[in-house]
């Protein structure tokens, strides 16, 4: 696309995996795992590319609706860390013992929030649901 990497600019790791269906000899099937990793960098660190080429940058949104018993174990947890919501990334901060999540809305689906929430809440947590 004719852009560069700006000096100084650092990368990130992105790791992709998935199991492969794999037909041996025999006619049996095996389950392979494949692992692959790029190192890939933010728009930000680029220069050169046109501005008609860079992908549109604007916020999802849809109707959000709640999966109850992820709210019910989300609200049951004991000592669970703060929760606060309409950040820009989803974070864990160990030295606040809170969790920032960007609005559920933002999510392409409702499961895909919960999955990053439950990801970042385990952290640096142990649950322990009280009883009713």
């Amino acid at each position: 696309m004719g852009g560069s990497i700006k000096r100084g600019a650092k990368s990130f790791l992105v790791v992709f995996w998935k199991i492969l269906e794999v037909t041996r000899n025999d006619g049996n099937m095996d389950e392979v795992p494949m692992l692959r990793y790029y190192r890939v960098f933010h728009i930000d660190q680029v220069t050169g590319i046109p501005k008609n080429k860079l992908p549109e940058n604007k916020s999802h949104d849809h109707n959000f609706d709640p999966i109850g018993l992820c709210d019910e174990l989300v609200e049951r947890w004991y000592d669970s860390p703060k929760i606060e919501l309409g950040k820009t990334r989803a974070c864990y901060i160990p030295a606040f013992d809170k969790v920032e999540m960007p609005s559920p809305r933002t999510f392409f689906v409702d499961e895909q929030y919960y999955s990053t929430l439950f990801h970042e809440l385990i952290h640096n947590a142990v649950p322990v649901i009280m009883p009713n």
